[in-house]
């Protein structure tokens, strides 16, 4: 029973979570451009290394830097963010989004 209990909260948990981050009152998207598939940076704040090894990119499945080192695979539709984690520094890659959080 206690296993029941502790499922039911989760996926209530997990659904009001996702109702909150979901819209907005006005009906307005909370999270812009979330799987990145426009293609770009829309909705995103950005900030790359001054000489990436790698650009800090938005790309669809397939993409390599070379070396066998990664190729991308979205998680989620069709894009996903890319950065090559090194360069001439010191620097710091950065992706980031305000998002608002209405509570009832």
């Amino acid at each position: 029973m206690e296993n029941t209990r502790l499922r039911t909260i989760s996926v209530s948990l997990v659904t009001v979570l996702a109702a909150l981050l979901a819209v907005s009152p006005a009906g307005a998207t909370v999270i812009n451009n979330g799987s990145f598939e426009t293609g770009d940076f829309s909705g995103w704040v950005t900030q790359d290394l001054t000489t990436p090894w790698y650009a800090l990119q938005v790309g669809p499945a397939g993409l390599t830097p070379g070396f066998g080192f990664f190729t991308s695979n979205p998680t989620d539709g069709f894009y996903a963010a890319l950065h090559g984690f090194d360069g001439d520094g010191p620097g710091t890659i950065r992706i980031a989004q305000d998002i608002t959080v209405i509570f009832p």
